[in-house]
């Protein structure tokens, strides 16, 4: 009898509660309470109830059941922005594929969104627009790999919104409708050793402070993200290692005689920062987290010296390339190297491994068979 008083009173809760409730709205409730854990909007399409996206608002469910009868799909038309799209592609993609990828598509959509305001509606991405982003990035002599590497991202993301069960963008994906630069030489970007010296002398010169978080890139090969999340309390001065929380979980790597005085300048000055080696750069209008702001104020100290050295060549990855190739002109074995740059497969580092010119030159002349005799002629018999 209790338990019957109690299923009674919990059934007349449940009546008050969808007396107020708009038409055409489905409420899922708790087992055995009154209690609401979400609305579904629904239509009869094609003789079949079809019901619509759980939904927190009994009101946004009833929009969509609207939206269904209107238009007879099955799913309701949600606007979304851009960020939000993006921000929901990555909840749903982050247990399917690689950590890297969920990486590079973040490191994407924040370039993006330094050209493209990410509060623009989805549905309103147009071709024209993306065309836009591309002059942004030509206007600011971003390399054709990097632009190239947004269409990768952006082209995911519409596809992922088109999708049946989602239908936040209809009709066709505008990103292969753009003018997108030719593919320029495969080679990435790479100093010779020479050149990097010069380069860090020059900006030891002129700024000091840039000059330790270039030159503890250079040492470390770390990615841009990698630095960003660095935190004094990764180092251990002591022991000469620091932490790395990277694509593929934490590593420790070395900290060379060559980069420990700078290193211990970034970990005396992170003490301004919460402990952080690198200062969050303010940006105003956006909301992002601090370890965006960090990559960001990393990206600024590339970008400002890339211009006054004249060298779009200059950027964190490009130091990490150059480590790579100076690791391999050492003689070091690619199982060394794929550890010291952490990376998850072999073939990886092995496109990290240049050839500069002059070593192709050397190469050419030990070349036995181009070899004539004593004037250079080939004798023939």
């Amino acid at each position: 009898m209790r338990s019957r008083r109690i299923s009674d009173a919990v059934s007349a809760q449940r009546k008050r509660k969808t007396k107020r409730l708009p038409p055409y709205v489905q409420v899922r409730w708790e087992r055995d309470t009154a209690r609401i854990i979400s609305y579904r909007g629904w239509a009869m399409l094609r003789k079949d109830r079809t019901y619509g996206p759980p939904r927190d608002d009994p009101n946004e469910a009833h929009r969509d059941a609207m939206d269904m009868r209107e238009t007879g799909r099955t799913t309701p038309h949600r606007v979304v922005s851009i960020r939000l799209a993006h921000e929901a592609m990555i909840d749903e993609l982050r247990d399917v594929v690689k950590p890297g990828t969920i990486e590079f598509y973040e490191d994407k959509a924040r370039a993006v969104f330094r050209l493209l305001d990410p509060a623009l509606p989805m549905p309103q991405l147009s071709a024209e627009l993306v065309q836009q982003i591309i002059r942004k990035a030509r206007a600011s002599d971003f390399a054709v790999r990097t632009i190239l590497h947004y269409r990768v991202w952006l082209n995911r993301l519409v596809n992922w919104c088109r999708a049946p069960q989602r239908q936040w963008f209809r009709g066709d994906n505008p990103v292969p409708l753009a003018a997108w630069p030719e593919a320029d030489d495969p080679t990435p970007d790479f100093f010779r050793e020479d050149e990097l010296a010069a380069i860090l002398e020059r900006i030891e010169r002129e700024a000091p402070e840039d000059y330790d978080l270039v030159l503890f890139m250079a040492g470390t090969g770390l990615r841009l993200s990698e630095m960003a999340r660095l935190h004094s309390s990764h180092l251990d001065l002591v022991r000469g290692v620091f932490e790395v929380a990277g694509k593929r979980g934490k590593a420790q790597s070395p900290i060379t005689a060559e980069i420990r005085p700078a290193a211990e300048r970034l970990v005396a000055r992170a003490a301004a920062n919460d402990g952080w080696l690198v200062a969050a750069r303010p940006i105003a209008k956006r909301q992002v987290s601090a370890e965006e702001r960090r990559a960001e104020a990393i990206s600024n100290v590339y970008r400002r010296w890339a211009r006054k050295l004249g060298d779009r060549r200059f950027h964190a990855h490009a130091l990490r390339h150059t480590i790579g190739t100076a690791l391999a002109r050492a003689h070091w074995q690619d199982s060394t190297i794929r550890r010291f740059l952490r990376h998850a497969s072999l073939a990886t580092t092995q496109r990290y491994v240049h050839l500069a010119a002059d070593d192709l030159h050397g190469a050419a002349a030990q070349l036995g068979y181009l070899k004539g005799g004593a004037s250079g002629e080939r004798k023939h018999g």
